[in-house]
């Protein structure tokens, strides 16, 4: 995929051979997590789980933004398909708990290429010092006056009365951080912490959800090649939808105004890549 990727063939479609290979490893990786996993095999699973994701993220059919969900949805019965790339990165924080690679002795525990505040769930703490668990509200530290107003973010909003509140403060620890190789897991926080609430507001295309999609697509649009493709086209695609839907209908809430503010960040940071 990666040769396939520099080269001049930019088919979104997965080869034969690419098909066969992914085919067999995904059935070999049920087979290993429906047993107990034995210790030699943790970090392997682990692995697995990462580069499965990865093909997730880089498998889109859509050659541009006109194309790409949620401009051009599937047939309802192919709408779980929608998402799978999420669905795939969200297992990632499953199997690491299943794993445990950073136990002792595992083969990412000296060298830590995964943060451990990345993958905990949105209901665990942070052991990070200079960050601040999603799940515990910090008021509204970091989040622009225009955030607070679109999300409904106050000192008394929390993940639990706020399906937007876990998604609005991972993004606000990331405004000033560019992403590159060395940090891209903190990145994946917004995935590994996407409540089952929010993710149903994305898979309905709630034009709030989307946007802050969008907002992390522009953040890592720059990001691992496996990644970039898929911010790039599906991020300007919810930025012409959700331009379509402020001129059809308007969108409930705010003012069009409000949104076409918003909406500034993510059309820069797109159209230049």
């Amino acid at each position: 995929m990666h040769d396939r990727h520099l080269s001049s063939d930019c088919s979104p479609r997965l080869t034969r051979l690419e098909t066969y290979h992914y085919t067999l490893t995904t059935s070999l990786f049920n087979a290993a997590l429906s047993r107990p996993i034995n210790d030699s095999d943790r970090d392997a699973i682990f692995l697995t789980s990462i580069l499965l994701a990865a093909i997730a993220l880089y498998s889109l059919e859509s050659t541009s933004a006109e194309t790409a969900w949620p401009l051009t949805p599937l047939p309802s019965c192919q709408q779980p398909e929608l998402l799978d790339w999420l669905r795939m990165k969200m297992g990632v924080g499953a199997i690491f708990h299943a794993t445990n690679p950073m136990r002792p002795g595992g083969l990412f525990n000296r060298h830590s290429i995964v943060s451990t505040s990345d993958t905990k769930s949105h209901t665990s703490p942070s052991s990070d010092s200079d960050s601040t668990s999603p799940d515990t509200p910090p008021g509204t530290l970091c989040i622009p006056t225009p955030f607070m107003t679109l999300y409904n973010i106050h000192p008394s909003s929390h993940a639990q009365n706020n399906p937007y509140h876990t998604a609005v403060h991972i993004l606000s620890r990331l405004w000033t951080t560019e992403c590159n190789d060395t940090n891209i897991m903190k990145f994946f926080a917004f995935t590994q912490n996407m409540t089952p609430e929010f993710k149903a507001l994305l898979e309905a295309r709630d034009a709030k959800a989307l946007l802050l999609l969008a907002y992390w697509f522009a953040m890592v649009c720059k990001g691992p090649w496996w990644l970039s493709r898929r911010a790039r086209l599906e991020g300007k695609a919810i930025c012409l939808w959700i331009e379509v839907k402020i001129g059809e209908e308007g969108l409930e809430g705010v003012g069009s105004e409000l949104w076409q503010e918003l909406l500034g960040f993510p059309r820069r940071k797109l159209e230049v890549v």
